[in-house]
């Protein structure tokens, strides 16, 4: 990455800003302003005190500190130290994409929704309103409710942390901000392309960095897995009931489960999220086990349900090891090559619910 690239795009965001009413000056740093013109703190880490600084929007200030051609430059070195040569072109395209977001905030003090501070200066700046128009999690989930537009200062993006919020989104970063959901917050597709439909350009660089980070980490092999446009479908959990997306692969779900059920340890069939661990619904478990080792799953757990039956009782053979019931000194087996038992399911089912056959006393 050069300094030439940093120093054409910051001249871009000041353009795309309508930015040009400045009087070229010495200021000092408590003055310096961000990139959408917050009286205060947003770039002045980024300055060295010996450069002359412009007053009134910083993303002028930036591009003379930038076109003096210092090699130190305290705005380069924070973006080379921060991103790699892959992530600053994906996070130009985002922030690109992000300004055409911007719009004038009201007078109420606005509270970042990132790192929670307050900044009760911010009327009339331009912010970002990509975080409550362009993203939900995969439950459809509204980053802003109803009772938060009520009160006393306004929710947002302060200048600082919305310079990677976007990207950040992108890379599935950012966790919902509804109470007990555990989900990413993800880009809403179709809101984007409604504010590119007239820069085509800009919106195939930013598709094309939205499928590279279309991936999520599984918890099992801890490789990256690649996941399709849907992400309500693809990221969708073992069970309904998990408050957070997929974090496991099919394929190692598969593996997992069907190694329970052969096993014999039918308590093991839940969530793999450690912090979830709801049990597997039946419908769920089909999705990712073989029909065989289903039928294996349907027999394991008859012969745990029967079980818990008081008149539960093992055969007696000693090559058989099938469970059956007993009443009354008569006995009903299953699968059994014992002459007095039944080659019968029914066996392994409450006698209220099946009629026995093949009926003989106990040995």
């Amino acid at each position: 990455m050069k300094l030439e690239a940093v120093s054409e795009f910051v001249t871009w965001t000041a353009a795309r800003l309508h930015v040009s009413d400045i009087e070229p000056k010495t200021l000092s740093l408590p003055r310096v302003t961000n990139l959408f013109g917050d009286a205060g703190r947003g770039f002045e880490p980024m300055y060295s005190k010996d450069f002359p600084l412009a007053p009134g929007r910083s993303s002028i200030a930036v591009s003379q500190v930038l076109n003096t051609r210092k090699p130190k430059c305290k705005i380069f070195c924070l973006i080379q130290s921060a991103m790699d040569e892959n992530d600053f072109p994906a996070w130009k395209t985002c922030w690109q994409v992000n300004l055409l977001f911007h719009k004038r905030v009201s007078s109420k003090p606005l509270k970042c929704i990132v790192c929670s501070k307050t900044n009760t200066e911010a009327d009339g700046s331009l912010r970002s309103t990509f975080w409550v128009e362009a993203t939900r999690c995969s439950a459809g989930h509204r980053q802003v409710t109803f009772s938060e537009t009520q009160l006393p200062y306004a929710l947002g993006i302060c200048a600082i942390c919305d310079q990677n919020y976007m990207l950040d989104v992108v890379k599935g970063k950012h966790g919902c901000r509804r109470e007990g959901c555990r989900r990413a917050v993800r880009v809403r597709e179709a809101e984007v392309h409604v504010k590119l439909e007239s820069d085509s350009d800009l919106l195939q660089a930013f598709l094309s960095i939205f499928k590279r980070y279309r991936v999520y980490e599984c918890a099992i092999h801890c490789d990256e897995v690649p996941y399709g446009s849907n992400s309500a479908i693809a990221l969708k959990p073992p069970t309904p009931q998990c408050k957070h997306d997929r974090n496991v692969c099919n394929a190692c779900l598969k593996t997992t489960f069907e190694g329970a059920i052969r096993g014999g340890r039918l308590q093991d069939l839940v969530c793999l999220d450690t912090e979830c661990r709801k049990p597997l619904p039946l419908g769920s478990l089909r999705q990712y086990v073989s029909a065989e080792v289903f039928k294996i799953y349907n027999k394991k757990l008859a012969l745990a349900l029967i079980s818990k039956d008081e008149k539960f009782r093992w055969c007696r053979a000693i090559q058989n090891g099938i469970a059956f019931l007993a009443s009354n000194g008569i006995a009903t087996s299953a699968e059994t090559s014992h002459p007095s038992s039944a080659n019968t399911y029914e066996a392994m089912m409450p006698k209220s619910r099946y009629r026995r056959t093949n009926k003989s006393k106990l040995p």
